[in-house]
């Protein structure tokens, strides 16, 4: 898995267990087509958004997500993301991965490379109908998982 979790969302974070900050109650969920690393690269919003082919962004709320174990690391799921694309995205790019956003704040909190495996991978929508899924799970622990 090629997660990371964003400076501004790890403060975010903090911030609400400890300095009683109110918790998030929605999230949007974009894909983005740059760059091939967000170990970097990424601070914020500093990322290309898709655009074209009927993209638009997904929001997930707190409220539909599901925190539980997995192999001793604790997890927040939801149900599986799909984006139905309608062609190829305006100028042909490939999506990298994604980035979920703070609604109030627009604060990055987390971006995920796509992965098949442990290879990075991409995903460029061509015709109607193509479909992309996101199994969306965020981790927070000293866990192995397998």
């Amino acid at each position: 898995m090629a997660l990371k979790l964003m400076d501004e969302g790890a403060e975010q974070i903090l911030a609400t267990f400890f300095d009683n900050t109110p918790k998030e109650s929605s999230f949007t969920v974009m894909l983005f087509t740059d760059p091939s690393s967000i170990f970097e690269a990424y601070t914020d919003l500093s990322f290309t958004p898709a655009a074209g082919g009927g993209y638009v962004d997904k929001t997930v709320t707190a409220a539909n997500g599901l925190a539980g174990m997995l192999n001793g690391t604790a997890e927040m799921g939801w149900d599986d993301l799909v984006w139905t694309f309608t062609g190829p995205l305006t100028h042909g790019e490939s999506i990298k991965g994604y980035v979920v956003i703070a609604n109030t704040t627009m604060n990055v909190i987390f971006a995920e490379l796509l992965m098949n495996g442990t290879t990075v991978t991409t995903f460029t929508p061509a015709n109607n109908d193509d479909k992309l899924t996101i199994a969306m799970r965020f981790r927070l622990g000293n866990g192995t998982i397998l």
